[in-house]
């Protein structure tokens, strides 16, 4: 069982081979999973460019959910848990600092903070409802 995180979901588009791969797999009754940070991440993208080819590829997206070709695999209380955990061992501003204000951090590190957020929930999503050892 896959679970595809946002590096190779975003890759999926009406003519490249993932997608054919990912019908083959709904055809089979085996759709790829995405873990739902991975989800919340790809709307937030195609969402948020104000462009109409990107309001068509995210009612695309939709509908490979809605045909089956493609699951969300959810994020347990354990996974959210363990995530919040994690985020708070990188606290964003850095604890200390006083180059910045919290506003300046907030955007220089922004992406950073948003993006290690979501990669700690997909790998605490997928680590626990794959049945990973917790370490």
């Amino acid at each position: 069982m896959a679970v595809w995180d946002t590096s190779v979901a975003s890759g999926l588009h009406p003519d490249d081979p993932l997608f054919e791969l990912a019908s083959e797999a709904a055809l089979a009754n085996e759709p790829f999973l995405l873990a739902a940070p991975t989800v919340q991440e790809i709307a937030f993208g195609l969402e948020r460019q104000g462009d109409a080819r990107f309001a068509a590829l995210l009612a695309w997206f939709k509908e490979l959910f809605a045909v089956g070709m493609l699951e969300v695999l959810p994020l347990s209380w354990e996974a959210a848990l363990l995530a919040g955990q994690l985020r708070a061992l990188l606290p964003i501003p850095p604890t200390g600092s006083t180059a910045h204000s919290a506003l300046q951090w907030h955007f220089a590190l922004g992406w950073a903070g948003s993006r290690a957020n979501i990669e700690a929930r997909v790998a605490t999503t997928t680590g626990r409802s794959l049945g990973a050892k917790s370490v």
